[in-house]
């Protein structure tokens, strides 16, 4: 047993993700870690404050569950930054979710941000997983792949957000993995095979513009279909004839459900594969309430630049309009080669915007 390992079991005996764990699996309320942290017993206190809240704490008294070592890979990982008396996790908490450890990062410019898309992924992944052939594309926070690995899947990564190995060894160790994941960067991920029994994404899927940047982690172009159409030519390659791909993602529409349907129809079947789609949300290309994707990806671009929304807004309003956008859909897709989908090839299109259920938010 790694000394990471055994300092997430310290931590876990320490009753810090018992704790956790009552304000929900995966919890990302940084409000609810700063409110619990005034009740919380002085024995956990420091390390809440540390591993969630971002405070700065007294070195000494964590220095019996933080070892030298592990306090050594934290540091070198940018995770916590020391001094000689005190020690602060600006950056990551400390999470659990779906019994995997995870580091979020708690900024929206993040090649690790960790929001409420990784938790809907990870509830679209409760599929038979050990001796399987798992191809991770676009992981945000080694979310899917460390889940995959977590139960036995042989899996490996593809253009991940973050290509951070040091931070990936880090992950990998809290969760007592080893040899997998396999992480795959640059010119290492042109040879797949198709020999993947499933293929995981959550595909950058904001629209940004010249004038209006996003960070790596959510840039989905400027029609907001460059992450998805890169996932879907990985699924044409690299996807067995049996396997599937899981998509969670973000499509455009101007006349409803309609054209998103024809249009993701044409980009599924061009490709010899055929989907089932359910659409969660969805929700008006405007600013203000109801906007939601608009306002995620105007927060996004303000974060890039350094400025406030009224230098951006109408820049981004002039670009969603030009491309005749009205709506932002949230999307959850399973795709498959045309000749594997158990109940015939096809395109199917449910429609649950009108309902409460399975909705997510970038």
């Amino acid at each position: 047993m790694s000394k990471l390992t055994t300092f997430v079991n310290d931590l876990d005996r320490a009753g810090y993700f018992s704790l956790y764990g009552t304000m929900g699996d995966g919890n990302l309320r940084t409000w609810d870690w700063q409110k619990m942290s005034g009740i919380v017993p002085p024995s956990l206190k420091d390390l809440w404050d540390l591993f969630l809240c971002g405070g700065q704490v007294d070195k000494a008294r964590v220095e019996g569950m933080l070892t030298q070592d592990v306090l050594a890979r934290f540091v070198k990982c940018g995770v916590i930054e020391a001094s000689s008396d005190h020690l602060q996790a600006k950056n990551y908490a400390v999470i659990k979710a779906f019994g995997c450890y995870f580091l979020a990062n708690r900024f929206r410019n993040s090649d690790l941000y960790f929001a409420d898309h990784c938790l809907a992924l990870l509830a679209s992944m409760q599929v038979p997983l050990k001796g399987k052939k798992v191809l991770s594309a676009f992981s945000g926070a080694f979310v899917e792949s460390i889940y995959a690995a977590k139960y036995e899947a042989e899996v490996t990564l593809v253009n991940s957000l973050s290509t951070d190995r040091d931070l990936f060894a880090l992950v990998k160790e809290l969760n007592g993995l080893s040899s997998q994941p396999v992480m795959l960067v640059g010119d290492e991920s042109n040879h797949l095979s198709a020999e993947f029994d499933y293929i995981i994404a959550q595909p950058p899927c904001l629209i940004s513009s010249p004038d209006c940047p996003l960070p790596k982690a959510v840039d989905g172009g400027p029609d907001g279909t460059k992450g998805l159409t890169a996932t879907l030519d990985i699924a044409a390659t690299a996807l067995n004839n049996s396997g599937k791909t899981i998509i969670l993602g973000i499509g455009y529409s101007s006349q409803g459900i309609k054209d998103f349907q024809i249009s993701f129809d044409k980009m599924t079947s061009s490709r010899g594969l055929s989907h089932q789609t359910i659409i969660t949300g969805k929700f008006p290309m405007k600013p203000g309430p109801g906007g939601v994707i608009f306002n995620e990806g105007l927060a996004y671009s303000c974060n890039v630049q350094g400025v406030q929304p009224q230098a951006v807004v109408g820049n981004y309003m002039k670009h969603v309009s030009e491309l005749g956008f009205k709506d932002a859909l949230l999307f959850k897709s399973e795709v498959y080669r045309n000749n594997s989908n158990d109940q015939g090839s096809g395109y199917q299109v449910i429609d649950l915007t009108n309902e409460y259920y399975g909705t997510w938010f970038v």
